[in-house]
């Protein structure tokens, strides 16, 4: 938890030239944090806790703290790393009077995932595959509400009768079977995927799914996953843009592209979120730290 506060700290302090303030009392905490950082003292982490609370008083108004102290507690999820840099960001460009930077000033942080292969199934697969009445039961929560990565996996059986193991479903249950695969997890299988959206899984190749009960056929639905982002109506407000657009995705870092046709999905139950594969985030070398930006076209 350290690091992690740290990280962020450190990322906004060199985005705001953070140097030019060194006579503030906002600097104590932090030289503080960072030397407990460097020793690498886990029996120091209340002292951290107390630092970056120190930290936030200063930066922060007290009702922007209040927030921040009832998400951090909450016992069902930490919030992602991109939601407290914004709020640190949007806090400490505000405190030190300096222009807002336009990453900033959008209603929500951009969150960029790397999605790696999966599936989702009907609940008559999972009955197949798990025994009859089976419930999906969840591993992991994701970024979107309701959506979870389950506990059961399943073997994903290709043309060349090569397999993939312990391939994730991802939960709950839909009305359709569609299987997302990166293209280098096809041409090992033997499939010939075509680039599809979610859903759009006509005349797409089928698969043999093997799961501990039995087999379950799919007649199509195996495809890669265009690459997208999630909206909220505000974000898709604030980006220009609406459902069925596409955006440009500008990627920093040593391995810095940019990712073209990034088809926007809109909907209210959307967190502001974007989805690549495993061949485009090795591609870019995605770190958590890494600079993303949505550009409209």
């Amino acid at each position: 938890m350290a690091h992690y506060f740290v990280g962020l700290i450190c990322h906004v302090m060199a985005e705001t030239s953070f140097k030019n303030f060194q006579n503030q009392p906002l600097i104590e905490p932090l030289i503080h944090i960072s030397a407990l950082k460097a020793d690498h003292m886990r029996d120091k982490l209340k002292e951290v806790g107390r630092l970056w609370k120190k930290y936030l008083d200063l930066i922060m108004d007290l009702e922007d703290f209040e927030l921040y102290k009832t998400i951090m507690s909450s016992q069902t999820s930490q919030p992602h790393r991109a939601v407290v840099e914004h709020w640190v960001r949007q806090a400490v460009y505000q405190r030190m009077g300096q222009p807002v930077p336009q990453v900033a000033q959008a209603p929500n942080p951009l969150v960029v995932n790397i999605s790696a292969r999966h599936c989702h199934l009907t609940q008559e697969a999972v009955d197949a595959l798990f025994g009859a009445g089976h419930q999906l039961s969840v591993h992991k929560w994701l970024y979107q509400d309701g959506q979870f990565a389950a506990k059961e996996t399943i073997t994903l059986v290709g043309p060349r009768s090569r397999v993939i193991s312990n391939l994730r479903i991802l939960g709950p249950c839909r009305s359709l079977n569609q299987v997302e695969l990166a293209y280098t997890d096809a041409v090992a299988l033997g499939f010939d995927i075509p680039l599809r959206s979610s859903g759009d899984i006509a005349q797409t190749p089928g698969a043999m799914l093997m799961g501990p009960n039995g087999f379950f056929e799919m007649d199509s639905g195996v495809i890669r996953a265009l690459r997208h982002v999630h909206m909220h109506p505000e974000d898709a407000r604030f980006y220009q843009v609406s459902a069925g657009d596409f955006m440009t995705m500008k990627v920093g870092g040593a391995c810095g592209v940019q990712f073209e046709q990034m088809l926007v999905r809109v909907d209210p139950s959307f967190k502001l979120e974007v989805h690549i594969d495993t061949d485009e985030g090795n591609a870019c070398n995605l770190l958590p730290t890494t600079s993303c930006e949505l550009i409209k076209v």
